[in-house]
């Protein structure tokens, strides 16, 4: 698995979580705003317990190796009414505890009331992201739309969505992505919803007295 992520940038992981699980954590989620997305500072007991459970953590450090750590939860529901578009980008940023102004970080900006920064490219290439989707997803209801591989280029981003890869999902599996990878998503079209839980993990140490917004030093 991890070759096909460092080659493709991304891993579908299917039935990943158990169904009565899958209920479990779905009957703890906060509900989002307006717009779909929610970042989560607090987490529930049962979304602590998938964050932190040994077949994840596992997951990850397969990955990551043994540093590995929970840094940033977000809760994305794309329901008919709270729909959008995502042109093609790279997650770019990371959320930190306080704003520090450190060299080789920034420039930073202000999400939720949180501080978010750019990093040096080599935190962001020990980092990986873990979506587990509440609903089937496909082009119908604005699934994640990928260029394979564009994790290894260094350019700006660009092309369009129709030219990009549709990750095809059903409900209780569990995506691996590196954050450079190109990736965004469409509208939703249907009357379903489109719910992920994105759980960003990351093995690198910070400078100085930089501080992770969520978990780990």
């Amino acid at each position: 698995m991890r070759a096909e992520l460092d080659a493709d940038g991304i891993e579908v992981v299917e039935g990943f979580v158990p169904g009565v699980v899958l209920e479990g954590i779905e009957s703890t989620l906060p509900v989002v705003d307006g717009a779909g997305v929610r970042g989560i500072a607090r987490l529930s007991l049962q979304v602590a317990e998938f964050a932190y459970a040994a077949t994840t953590i596992r997951l990850i450090r397969n990955v990551l190796g043994e540093h590995a750590r929970l840094v940033r939860s977000i809760l994305f529901d794309k329901s008919p009414d709270a729909s959008w578009t995502l042109g093609l980008h790279r997650d770019l940023t990371i959320a930190m505890r306080d704003r520090i102004d450190t060299p080789g970080f920034g420039p930073w900006s202000a999400k939720q009331g949180v501080h978010h920064v750019q990093p040096a490219r080599s935190v962001l290439e020990a980092m990986v992201t873990l979506r587990l989707h509440f609903d089937d997803a496909d082009e119908t209801n604005g699934c994640l739309l990928v260029m394979p591989a564009s994790q290894n280029s260094k350019g700006a981003a660009g092309g369009a969505l129709r030219d990009a890869h549709p990750i095809v999902v059903q409900r209780g599996d569990a995506v691996l992505m590196r954050p450079l990878l190109l990736h965004g998503s469409g509208p939703n079209r249907s009357q379903r919803c489109r719910r992920v839980l994105h759980l960003e993990y990351a093995a690198a140490e910070l400078p100085g007295a930089l501080r992770w917004a969520e978990g780990g030093a």
